[in-house]
C-alpha cells in the first residue's frame, strides 16, 4: 500500500483499505450464499478461482524498478528481519503494542459466541447477525470516527480510546442479557477494534524503511496473529476454569490496567519519521581488484580524532551509528580508542559478503543519512574521514597451506 500512495495518504488508504474488507464481509457471504442456490457451489468456487487469476495477472504488469544485486536467500532475508526488529527500538514500541491489543481484542472473536449460544440460548442465524453488526461497527468507525479522530488528536491517544471503549465492551458482555443488547455491544466492539487495529497498522508502515517492508510486514503479522492465537488460548482457559463473566471481567480490568502504563510505549513518534531512501554514494568502491558481490566477509573500518571536549558527545553519536549499521546488514560492530593517542578512534563492522555492503550502502534512510553526518562531524581535520575496506582472504591461507602440507609445489 506504501507504495502506492505517498506519505500523506497512508492513513486514508489504510481507512478505504478497511472500508472495502468490512463491506466485503457483510456483503460477501451473503452474495456467496444467493450465488450457491441460484448455480450451485462448483461454479462459485470456479468464479472465485477466476477473480484470483485476474489479481494475479494484475499484479504480474505492476511495473517496478528492483535491485541489480544479487537477491538475498530466504534464511538471509529472515536472519535480516530478526535483526532489524532487534536493533530498532521504535520496531519494537510498535509490535509491543501490537501484541498487547492481539491478546486482549482475541476475547471477543473467542468468547462472543459463547455469550450468543450458552448463555442467550441464540440460533446460528443470530450469531451471524452478531458479526454483521461488528462489520457495521467497523464500517461506521473507518468512515466516520476514523477520520473525525485522526484530525482532533494523535494516534496514541486515539488508540487509548479504543482501548477504553474496549473495556467498557467486555463489561457489557459480561452482563448482557438481551439480545438487541448483544447487537449494540457487538457493533461497539467493531469500532473498537477497527479504531486500535488502523492506527497500529498505520504506525508499523511509518516506521518501516522501503527496503525492509515486506519481511516486517510479515512479522507483523505473525506478532499479531501469534498474539490472537494466544489471547484465544488464554481467554478459553479462563472460561473453563471459571466461567464467561470473570473471564470478561478480568479481561476489562487488565486491559484498564494496561492501557494506563502504555505512556511510554506511545506510538506518536512515527508521524514524525523521515525514512526515505537516502542511499550513501559509492564513489569510493575503487579498488585495483573489485570484489565480485559473493565475496567475503568484508571488514569496514573508519577512523576519527575527536577533540576531547567532544568525547561524549561523540561516542552518543556512535550508538545510533551502531544501530544503524547493525540492522542495515552489519553482521558484527566495535569501537576502538587509540591507547597511544587518546581521543582517536576506530570504528571497525563485519558485513557477510560485498553484494551485502553495496545493499547497506542502497539502504540508508535519511535519518540514518543525519546519524552518520552527526558523528563524522565531530572529526577533526580539514579532510573527511576516510572509510577502508578489507576483503577476508583466510580462505585462501588455507587453501595454500594444504598444498604446502601436501607437498604441492
Amino acid at each position: 500500500m506504501v507504495d502506492l500512495v505517498g506519505k500523506e495518504e497512508l492513513s486514508s488508504a489504510v481507512t478505504l483499505g478497511g472500508v472495502q474488507l468490512n463491506l466485503s464481509s457483510i456483503i460477501g457471504p451473503a452474495f456467496g450464499g444467493t450465488l450457491v442456490s441460484m448455480i450451485g457451489p462448483y461454479w462459485v468456487f470456479f468464479m472465485n478461482s477466476a477473480g484470483f487469476f485476474l489479481i494475479a495477472l494484475a499484479v504480474l504488469s505492476w511495473q517496478r524498478s528492483y535491485c541489480r544485486l544479487p537477491l538475498e536467500k530466504f534464511a538471509e532475508s529472515l536472519i535480516g528481519a530478526v535483526r532489524y526488529v532487534r536493533y530498532t527500538p521504535g520496531i519494537q514500541v510498535v509490535l509491543a503494542r501490537n501484541l498487547l491489543f492481539a491478546i486482549f481484542i482475541a476475547a471477543i472473536p473467542a468468547l462472543m459466541p459463547v455469550v450468543a449460544l450458552k448463555r442467550l440460548q441464540l440460533g446460528s442465524g443470530s450469531l451471524g447477525l452478531v458479526f454483521t453488526c461488528m462489520g457495521i461497527g467497523s464500517l461506521m468507525s473507518a468512515v466516520v470516527l476514523l477520520p473525525l479522530g485522526r484530525a482532533r488528536v494523535s494516534p496514541n491517544v486515539l488508540t487509548l480510546a479504543a482501548n477504553m471503549l474496549l473495556c467498557v465492551v467486555f463489561l457489557l458482555l459480561a452482563m448482557a442479557r438481551s439480545e438487541v443488547l448483544l447487537f449494540l455491544v457487538a457493533a461497539a466492539a467493531g469500532i473498537a477494534w477497527t479504531l486500535a487495529a488502523s492506527e497500529l497498522w498505520v504506525a508499523a508502515q511509518r516506521s518501516m524503511p522501503e527496503w525492509a517492508r515486506g519481511r516486517l510486514n510479515a512479522v507483523h503479522m505473525v506478532v499479531s496473529q501469534g498474539g490472537m492465537a494466544l489471547g484465544g488460548i488464554g481467554w478459553g482457559l479462563v472460561v473453563a476454569i471459571s466461567n464467561v463473566e470473570i473471564a470478561f471481567f478480568a479481561a476489562a480490568a487488565a486491559l484498564f490496567s494496561v492501557s494506563l502504563l502504555l505512556r511510554p510505549l506511545s506510538i506518536d513518534f512515527t508521524e514524525t519519521l523521515d525514512l526515505e531512501p537516502s542511499p550513501l554514494p559509492k564513489r569510493f568502491h575503487r579498488f585495483p581488484r573489485f570484489p565480485k558481490p559473493e565475496d567475503g566477509p568484508v571488514a569496514i573500518s573508519i577512523d576519527y580524532h575527536v577533540a576531547e571536549q567532544n568525547r561524549e558527545r561523540f561516542l552518543e553519536a556512535m550508538s545510533d551509528v551502531r544501530s544503524l549499521m547493525l540492522r542495515n546488514g552489519a553482521s558484527s560492530w566495535l569501537l576502538e580508542e587509540d591507547l597511544e593517542n587518546p581521543n582517536r578512534f576506530r570504528m571497525e563492522m563485519l558485513v557477510d559478503s560485498w553484494s551485502e555492503h553495496l545493499r547497506q550502502h542502497d539502504r540508508i534512510t535519511r535519518l540514518e543519512k543525519e546519524a552518520l553526518e552527526k558523528a563524522a562531524s565531530y572529526h577533526l581535520g580539514e579532510k573527511p574521514v576516510r572509510t577502508k575496506h578489507f576483503l577476508s582472504v583466510d580462505r585462501d591461507v588455507f587453501l595454500l597451506g594444504q598444498r604446502t602440507r601436501n607437498g604441492a609445489p
